[in-house]
């Protein structure tokens, strides 16, 4: 009996574990699937690129650039490119780039930077005129970040034609404003020296576009400059401008001759000029003293200019010309410019445009800015010619610094020949030949 039970009981234990066994393997079969390990966000470029996408829409659809700086990806985008992983080289390689969207990020990046040891100004202004105009406004951002003060008038020495117009000078103005408030007055310093009309004529508009508040010296620089400017393309299309070479080409600075142009230069350019004519026979050395004069005068900021009648009168056919003509010469030579001109024949200006029709010439019409100091001319004639000058108008005594060049004693004649000789590499002449000669 015993064993029989003892058979019944390890039936009964075998039957339990069968059936835990197979209650396991079924449960084990309807567990599900473990999830799988979550993909790992893009980091670094791949992220930036990332924001790109998810704000490429409202990117070619907003309104203004500022817009974008309310865009979460956008200022994601640029946080990551804030990061110590992509240095202010790496940003200015994206501003430079194809990609307008990562771009303007890279300028806000820079922008939101601790400011640089090094000066950004260059690396950011030298392609701003070339980026689109989104570009520009986060441009200035880091411009202001970025580079070291004073910005502004550096700025608009460097902005082109591209900022001539409404969003481009709407930038300007909000940068402008910034700069002030920080403390900034505008000017420009040393750098409208050198620029042409065409620059200062974009310039002046720029300017002009800016609350009065905000011009700071600008304007007033701007009108000094054109007061100042000599507009050496207009003289040069009647004229020549004496340079540097041509004025001391063929100069043998004697004393006499040193201090003939000293007396003129005193006239001149002194607290209150007055123009000066030269009266002398051919050869006596009124070319090589005024050639002279320039020289010391260039080294004093002037320029000299050369025109006799007939170059002024070249090509005015019609009525009313001359005298326009001869207004645009009054107004390049006049105001703080200094600028000498240099008059041969001065007598023929006197019947220099008269005609049946006009009694009045060229001279008529300079007269009055000679005697009123706006213009200083150096006039070149001989004595007969002054004569018929001085009988045809009376009142060039009183108007004109009348200085007469006698010819030179026989030894300064003999001692400006062997100087002559000697600077142009000549053999020297005995003296017999010499006063033979003379």
């Amino acid at each position: 009996m015993e064993y029989v039970v003892g058979i019944l009981g390890g039936l009964i234990i075998w039957a339990l574990l069968d059936w835990r066994r197979r209650s396991s393997s079924a449960q084990g079969r309807r567990r599900p699937a473990a999830a799988p390990a979550a993909a790992s966000e893009p980091r670094g470029l791949a992220a930036v690129y990332k924001c790109t996408n998810q704000v490429a829409d409202f990117f070619t659809s907003s309104a203004q650039p500022a817009d974008l700086l309310e865009h979460s990806a956008f200022l994601r985008g640029a946080d990551i490119l804030r990061g110590a992983g992509f240095s202010a080289k790496d940003l200015l390689g994206y501003y430079n780039g194809d990609n307008a969207i990562i771009a303007c990020m890279a300028m806000e990046a820079l922008s939101r930077r601790k400011a640089a040891d090094e000066d950004l100004f260059e690396p950011i202004v030298s392609t701003i005129n070339t980026v689109a105009l989104w570009t520009r406004f986060f441009a200035l951002r880091a411009l202001e970040a970025q580079a070291r003060p004073p910005l502004v008038g550096r700025l608009l020495l460097h902005a082109d034609a591209s900022w001539d117009n409404r969003l481009s000078l709407r930038f300007l103005g909000e940068f402008v404003a910034s700069r002030v408030r920080r403390g900034e007055a505008p000017s420009f310093g040393a750098g409208l020296a050198g620029i042409g009309e065409e620059k200062a004529a974009l310039l002046e508009r720029m300017v002009g576009t800016l609350e009065a508040g905000l011009q700071g010296t600008l304007g007033q620089e701007l009108l000094a400059w054109r007061a100042a400017r000599v507009d050496t393309d207009f003289l040069g299309s009647i004229g020549r401008i004496w340079t540097g070479d041509q004025d001391g080409a063929e100069v043998i600075a004697t004393s006499r001759v040193q201090a003939r142009a000293a007396m003129l230069a005193r006239t001149l350019a002194g607290e209150h000029p007055r123009s000066v004519l030269v009266v002398g026979r051919k050869g006596v050395g009124k070319s090589t003293v005024l050639k002279a004069l320039a020289a010391g005068l260039r080294r004093q900021g002037w320029v000299t200019f050369e025109a006799c009648a007939a170059e002024v009168l070249a090509g005015q056919k019609y009525v009313g010309e001359l005298e326009g003509r001869v207004q645009q010469l009054v107004r390049c030579l006049s105001g703080a410019r200094r600028v000498l001109w240099v008059v041969p024949g001065f007598h023929e200006l006197l019947w220099a445009g008269r005609h049946r029709f006009s009694p009045i010439g060229l001279l008529d019409l300079l007269l009055p800015a000679i005697e009123k100091g706006e213009i200083v001319v150096a006039g070149e004639t001989d004595p007969a010619a002054y004569e018929r000058l001085l009988l045809a108008q009376p009142r060039l005594r009183g108007i004109l610094e009348t200085v007469v060049f006698e010819p030179l004693p026989e030894d300064e004649t003999l001692d400006l020949a062997r100087r002559w000789l000697a600077a142009r590499g000549g053999e020297a002449a005995p003296e017999m030949v010499l006063r033979e000669a003379l």
